[in-house]
């Protein structure tokens, strides 16, 4: 947001509070209620009349709501629950006259980056109008200014703007504020400001509000953006991997933050339902969760239309917004609404939390904690739940409920489409045998070979199709060798794509409810359909990635047989004939189902959330910096690393790794053998764990490799059942428990089990691309 990209929400940032006691905390509020005082004349810019200097434009509207808005954030931070102390030392109040842009630039330098010492918090929080600066050398937001995009910066209006003073854009803010970030100040900023372009300023939005923004500044200030000495773009504080900001907006980018200027007192909406998170919310609640909250809250009480974002780096959006030790690694929903249908929650299928899910409330209504049900899925991103205990509880909007039974959504099926078939194999065998005569040069593997013409069967007739063009030739019900010379160039290649027989495409039907791998008559809902070629033993076939088939990519030469270059789905399965290719295409297709299952089981319910180490690749030759993506070549030598990425103060938990090549294999890398896989070790928590044994060299085949890190509170019992291809178990092993479960049907290609599942665990992905060479040597074979 700040610097290299565009301040995407409305100028209102927040950086995030972190740890703990015996920090100084310190807090600079700024609020602008008047920003042109009475019997007083706007000074306009020689030549300037356009954005808020228009002819006629309503000009630096005052406001009521930000100085009663500073008041109650000095509430909360000098509360008891959050412990700033109440004095001029520590608490620095900015309001209308004394907040001009030297003023408000001044005390930024010296509240957060002078006073301030290393590991102490500081909350900064500003109150007024947002707004807009032109900025044609800026490569961020880009907006539509009388009919002509244009680029524009972020900014916050001084109450000297009416006299010509300039705004203070976000790139100025984020350099101050990398200031206080590399001094190690623990930094929190929260702007109730908001900016539209070509919007007045103060303009009535409805009967109840106000919007906090003004026009936009029309003056080009033609600065680039900020670069290190190296030429490298400056980092923006909410992405530095180093003590990073958490960015908090009142508003999505195109919205308008909105004050209610004739309540009591009055106030912005956006702090309004910030202070009540806090106040009712625990103070180590993550700041996801208090976001959370607040955006619920203003959708409540009927501003739908200001939804406060949140962005910057996911350690930092777990810790609590004003300091602390979170509370993180728990799922959380909010209640939207109650009536007689049950109670509206806003988490659902997206987040992986099915029917049957429970949620106990954090809060007590009369002495009782509610405990929820999921009963029905509403869209995506909402379910409906009904009270189970206590009988009677009381549930009202804005509670947060903690997720305390966990049962997946149901995943959906990996679809399959063959073609039409009404062919024998006869029939099939006649129309190759023509193709053989007619001399046109057929492709012998279409996933590798650049191909121009495509012959198939559409149910009725042959058709004949150039690559590259929608449209299809019609051949006729007999395909001949006169007419395939007649249609067909001669220096083409051609894909016959032979269509399997009428007894084979039956054979081919996938319809068990149990399997992941279904059957579809829809082309289009499929991700794989059934392709053929032509052998000299006979028609062949294999599973083909729909949207490579349509786009008519290759596998890049020297890359794995049917591996993608980009994508962790093979472009095409092996090619297979004869008289089980029935059986084995079916085999091939649970295989797929399983590559999905896996792939597609990360959530926000089983994320890592609270597990403070990643899976991290560090190549033994000429490098000294772990990889978490990128590329790899052929021969490279690699160790597996747990990296840190934030407080190793954790309970330990189970680590597994397992890596899928390009062609959907999957095989458990890590541990090797049982035991010794428990993370972090007690007398080591190390920044970075070597994983022992986990070391690998790059070989075929080459594509794109997908890397999984699996951790537990408890250790597997069969940790075998992480191998797709899984193992004959012999004998009872005792039940099973939940995740094992729901991990052996992943590798098995079912769709999931409905049982409840623990919360306890987490998943993580790596994906390398691995390569045959690098691209200034030369292309090696590759199986």
């Amino acid at each position: 947001m700040f610097v290299t990209r565009a301040l995407v929400v409305s100028f209102c940032l927040l950086v995030p509070a972190l740890q703990a006691s015996g920090q100084t905390k310190y807090a600079l509020l700024i609020g602008i209620d008047t920003y042109q005082p009475p019997n007083t004349t706007v000074k306009r810019p020689t030549g300037v009349n356009t954005g808020r200097f228009a002819p006629g434009a309503p000009l630096f509207g005052n406001l009521t709501g930000p100085t009663y808005d500073v008041a109650s954030m000095r509430a909360v931070l000098t509360s008891s629950k959050f412990g700033f102390p109440d004095d001029d030392q520590h608490i620095h109040i900015l309001e209308n006259g004394a907040a001009t842009r030297e003023g408000i630039l001044g005390a930024l330098n010296k509240y957060l980056v002078e006073q301030p010492q290393k590991g102490d918090i500081v909350v900064l929080y500003v109150a007024g109008h947002g707004s807009l600066r032109v900025n044609t050398k800026s490569s961020k937001q880009t907006f539509d200014l009388a009919g002509k995009p244009t680029p524009l910066d972020n900014t916050i209006v001084p109450a000297d703007a009416y006299l010509g003073a300039e705004d203070i854009r976000d790139r100025e803010m984020a350099r101050i504020f990398n200031k206080a970030l590399d001094k190690g100040v623990r930094l929190t900023a929260i702007f109730d400001t908001c900016h539209s372009g070509g919007t007045a300023r103060g303009a009535v939005v409805g009967a109840r509000t106000v919007a906090r923004m003004l026009a936009y500044d029309p003056r080009d200030i033609a600065e680039a953006a900020d670069v290190n000495a190296d030429g490298t773009p400056v980092i923006a504080p909410e992405d530095r991997k180093d003590n990073a900001a958490l960015v908090l907006a009142a508003t999505q980018v195109d919205q308008k933050a909105q004050e209610l200027p004739d309540a009591s007192p009055p106030h912005g909406v956006f702090t309004m339902a910030l202070v009540d998170a806090l106040q009712e919310l625990p103070a180590n609640i993550p700041a996801i969760d208090l976001w959370k909250r607040v955006q619920v809250d203003l959708e409540v009480q009927g501003f739908s239309d200001q939804q406060p974002a949140l962005d910057g780096t996911k350690l930092r959006k777990e810790q609590p917004l004003l300091g602390g030790e979170a509370d993180g690694g728990k799922v959380r929903a909010a209640v939207l609404n109650v009536d007689e249908d049950g109670v509206v929650l806003d988490i659902g299928s997206v987040s992986d939390v099915g029917l049957g899910s429970e949620f106990v409330a954090l809060a007590q209504h009369a002495g009782e904690k509610a405990t929820l049900r999921v009963t029905a899925a509403v869209g995506i991103n909402r379910s409906t739940a009904i009270v189970v205990s206590p009988t009677g509880a009381k549930v009202a909007p804005r509670d947060i409920f903690e997720l305390a039974k966990w049962v997946p959504a149901e995943k959906p099926s990996l679809y399959f489409w063959v073609p039409a078939s009404n062919l024998t194999a006869a029939q099939i065998t006649a129309a190759v045998g023509e193709a053989r005569s007619s001399g046109i040069r057929l492709a012998d593997d279409p996933s590798r070979e650049t191909w121009t013409d495509l012959i198939r069967w559409d149910g009725s007739q042959w058709t004949l199709q150039k690559a590259g063009v929608r449209g299809t030739e019609a051949m006729g019900a007999t395909l001949t060798a006169a007419a395939l010379q007649r249609k067909v160039a001669k220096d083409a290649l051609v894909w016959f794509n032979v269509p399997p027989p009428a007894d084979l495409a039956g054979q081919l039907l996938m319809n068990s409810p149990q399997s992941a791998a279904q059957s579809t008559a829809k082309d289009d809902q499929a991700m794989y359909l059934l392709a053929g070629i032509v052998t000299d033993a006979g028609p062949a076939y294999a599973w083909y990635n729909r949207a490579d088939f349509i786009a008519g990519r290759q596998t890049p030469s020297g890359y794995g047989k049917g591996c993608s270059p980009d994508s962790p789905y093979p472009i095409r399965t092996n090619w297979v004939a004869g008289a089980d290719a029935a059986v084995t295409l079916k085999q091939v297709a649970v295989k797929l189902a399983k590559l999905n299952g896996w792939l597609q089981l990360k959530s926000s319910v089983n994320s890592d959330s609270d597990y403070p180490y990643h899976l991290a690749l560090l190549r033994e030759k000429d490098s000294a910096t772990p990889e978490d993506r990128g590329k790899s070549y052929k021969g490279d030598g690699y160790q597996m690393l747990l990296q840190a990425r934030g407080d190793t103060r954790v309970s330990p938990r189970w680590v597994y790794v397992l890596a899928i090549d390009c062609q959907g294999s999957g095989q458990l890398m890590f541990p090797r053998q049982g035991g010794g896989n428990r993370y972090p070790q007690e007398g080591g928590r190390l920044d970075q764990i070597s994983l022992p044994g986990a070391k690998f060299l790059v070989t075929p085949p080459f594509g794109t490799d997908t890397y999984i890190l699996l951790t537990t509170s408890t250790p597997l019992s069969d940790p075998d059942a992480l191998n797709f291809e899984g193992v004959v178990r012999g004998g009872e092993r005792g039940v099973a428990s939940p995740l094992e479960t729901l991990l052996g049907s992943t590798s098995a290609g079912t769709r999931g089990s409905m049982a409840e599942m623990p919360t306890d665990w987490g998943i993580e992905y790596l994906q390398m691309h691995s390569q045959p060479v690098k691209a200034t040597e030369g292309v090696a074979g590759n199986p």
